[in-house]
């Protein structure tokens, strides 16, 4: 999930209309840093869940995109703490899971593939997911998809 090196641009890049609802998460979580083989470092990266919004339209791309009639986006703001001297390729897409109301886990539907996190420093991403509006509850996995996860259970 975490890798070192390589480089890509984010098509997510913000939030393009007025945010309907906003809920502060500040959680945190460590992700074991592997080589390109799976192998683990030894060193962590502290990724903390800030906050998450409900809104009717993002940029992907620099460009706006607006859900259908009675569909929101969710999403899920990230900061990835890389305290490490190398320049690391994380996926996003990896490290959060939305539970349905079947009971099963949906991976995002607008992400960063991959975002690269330089040396020592914060990088600010977001994962989201298209929702129905009327929806309020939303339970959350958030962690390493193949490790441990943790719940969020959040009302926005």
């Amino acid at each position: 999930f975490v890798r070192a090196n390589s480089d890509n641009s984010s098509p997510i890049t913000g939030v393009g209309g007025a945010v309907v609802s906003q809920v502060p998460v500040n959680r945190k979580f460590e992700v074991q840093i592997k080589t390109k083989d799976g192998q683990e470092t030894g060193e962590k990266l502290l990724i903390t869940v800030t906050n998450i919004d409900k809104t009717d339209s993002i940029l992907i791309q620099n460009k706006p995109a607006k859900t259908k009639e009675g569909k929101m986006f969710l999403i899920i703001n990230l900061e990835i703490q890389n305290d490490t001297k190398k320049q690391l390729k994380v996926k996003p897409v990896d490290m959060v899971r939305l539970v349905g109301n079947d009971g099963r886990n949906y991976a995002p539907d607008v992400h960063n593939n991959e975002v690269s996190s330089e040396p020592i420093s914060l990088k600010r991403t977001k994962v989201g997911y298209v929702v129905d509006e009327v929806q309020k509850n939303f339970k959350l996995l958030i962690g390493e998809v193949r490790g441990t996860q943790e719940t969020i259970e959040i009302e926005i």
